[in-house]
């Protein structure tokens, strides 16, 4: 058993801002919507879809865990997007804030497609969304407080802006699964640090 750091990138063809991060991450999934993340995180792990059950009522657990998974997609407020390209419209977060057609992975109250995921996690696991202004306000706070109740493992993203390939550039909001939030300043790197 092993823990694995893992990149999920939006697969939206001809968006520059993405293909840097397909160039730069050559083993990063390709995903097209948080479904298509999910089912592609969990075949990482080792999990085959349609896997039985044991005796006991539970699947058998994956062969690898989860140590670190980087979501890396355009962003808007309390939202990040995954097969979507770019961000979304501010028509259609008034409109349809949880489900814009297109990708958008979770907003404040929908977390229900990354359900699957809760059990891969390592013990020391946590998430990185580097789409720009996730974190803000308080859309962005429940977004990444709801996900680190979920997942339990902590959930950072930024507040602002953010350039392709030079970490966090604004200052991140760090939700943790006991309900607790801080904010650090920009880490200028995506490395494994867990601030």
């Amino acid at each position: 058993m092993a823990d694995l750091n893992i990149d999920a990138v939006d697969a939206t063809p001809g968006d520059e801002f993405l293909a840097y991060y397909q160039r730069m991450l050559p083993n990063a999934l390709r995903v097209r919507s948080a479904e298509d993340m999910v089912t592609k995180i969990l075949a990482r792990l080792g999990h085959r879809q349609g896997q039985a059950m044991n005796v006991s009522g539970a699947r058998p657990r994956p062969q690898n865990l989860i140590r670190r998974l980087r979501i890396i997609g355009h962003g808007s407020v309390g939202m990040q997007v995954v097969g979507g390209g770019q961000e979304p419209r501010p028509e259609q977060q008034i409109l349809n804030h949880c489900k814009v057609p297109g990708g958008i992975i979770v907003c404040l109250t929908d977390v229900s497609a990354l359900q699957p995921l809760c059990e891969h996690f390592a013990p020391d696991g946590w998430v990185e969304m580097l789409g720009c202004y996730v974190a803000y306000g308080f859309e962005g706070e429940g977004l990444l407080r709801n996900l680190a109740t979920l997942w339990r493992v902590p959930v950072k993203a930024s507040t602002g802006f953010e350039y392709p390939g030079r970490g966090f550039e604004s200052t991140v909001r760090i939700a943790y699964p006991d309900g607790g939030m801080v904010e650090r300043p920009p880490t200028r790197s995506t490395g494994g640090d867990r601030q």
